[in-house]
């Protein structure tokens, strides 16, 4: 396995990250929003989701295809 390249600004609190995930309900999708509702409301956290896509932390979350639009990170700028 291909160390990820992924950067977050907020290292330092992860593993708040990761026991708020721990403790909460499964989302269908995990989003901004979701992210927001675990209490990491910061634009600085929105660099969490791919880093858990890298580290396969949610399968359901990682589309086999090259949409990423469907991971809702951003909103979409085509026009």
């Amino acid at each position: 396995m291909a160390l990820t390249n992924a950067y977050v600004q907020v290292y330092g609190q992860l593993p708040e990250v990761f026991q708020r995930i721990a403790d909460g309900q499964a989302p269908d999708k995990f989003t901004t929003q979701h992210l927001k509702d675990l209490g990491f409301s910061s634009s600085n956290f929105r660099a969490v989701i791919p880093l858990l896509r890298h580290l396969a932390f949610c399968l359901r979350m990682a589309p086999r295809h090259n949409d990423i639009t469907s991971i809702e990170t951003r909103p979409s700028r085509r026009k």
